[in-house]
């Protein structure tokens, strides 16, 4: 369909269809959104398979919150610290992904599948860019990253 969003075409899991609308209705003009127009109490939905990240100035990533159910999948917490601190295969991954997010400021979505603990397992995920508090006079800058991942038991057709 002509005009139609890529990212919420391509989103299989119906939490994360919802997450996406969220973050779209909270867009001014076509704008990513700034953190002060979404409110924690809207995340709660998510909050088990949310993740959000700080984006330094310095161009690193820090884990501000890391939800429970992450938690649980991947047998550590990483609210406060910092991407370095993963595997490096996984870090140079997700740090990728990020910094694509963040100079593009558009989301991204992915379904991967991947060897966790020694069991495949496929994870549907996007990732969202929110804006910092817009300071006059400047462009607004990507300085959050909301991120939601579900764990799909079953992996979805990618043609439906």
């Amino acid at each position: 369909m002509v005009g139609q969003d890529p990212i919420a075409a391509s989103l299989k899991h119906p939490a994360l269809g919802d997450f996406y609308r969220l973050w779209s209705t909270c867009r001014q003009g076509g704008a990513m959104p700034a953190m002060s127009t979404i409110h924690g109490a809207d995340l709660a939905p998510w909050r088990a398979n949310l993740t959000v990240i700080e984006v330094k100035a310095v161009g690193g990533f820090r884990y501000a919150f890391y939800g429970r159910s992450l938690r649980e999948a991947f047998g550590v917490d990483m609210t406060g610290a910092d991407l370095t601190q993963l595997p490096p295969d996984r870090g140079a991954v997700l740090k990728a992904e990020y910094r694509t997010v963040v100079q593009s400021a558009a989301p991204a979505w992915r379904l991967y599948t991947a060897q966790f603990d020694g069991a495949w397992q496929t994870w549907e995920r996007v990732v969202l860019p929110v804006a910092d508090e817009p300071v006059a006079g400047q462009a607004a800058r990507v300085g959050w990253l909301l991120v939601a991942a579900y764990r799909i038991d079953h992996p979805v057709s990618m043609t439906t």
